[in-house]
């Protein structure tokens, strides 16, 4: 099976940010000292991919494997597309 990209892991691991679903939509919260640089590379990819990202918190903090294999999710041409 292919790896997907799955941005919440990303933000976790290598931004060290936990993301939640408030009313407004997706919040950054970062753990420890982040670089101001870091932090707003975690903004961009957070609103690039805030669809994305809705729908894994709205199911849980879900992989994006897991919802793409749920069929919540699919990729075609290179993006994804909510079902």
């Amino acid at each position: 099976m292919a790896d997907f990209y799955d941005p919440l892991h990303v933000l976790r691991v290598e931004f060290h940010a936990v993301a939640s679903l408030e009313a407004g939509g997706v919040v950054l919260r970062f753990e420890g000292h982040v670089a101001a640089d870091h932090q707003e590379k975690a903004q961009a990819m957070a609103r690039a991919y805030d669809t994305v990202l809705r729908l894994q918190l709205a199911n849980g903090g879900a992989p994006v494997r897991d919802l793409v294999a749920q069929g919540k999710l699919r990729l075609e041409e290179g993006r994804y597309l909510v079902k």
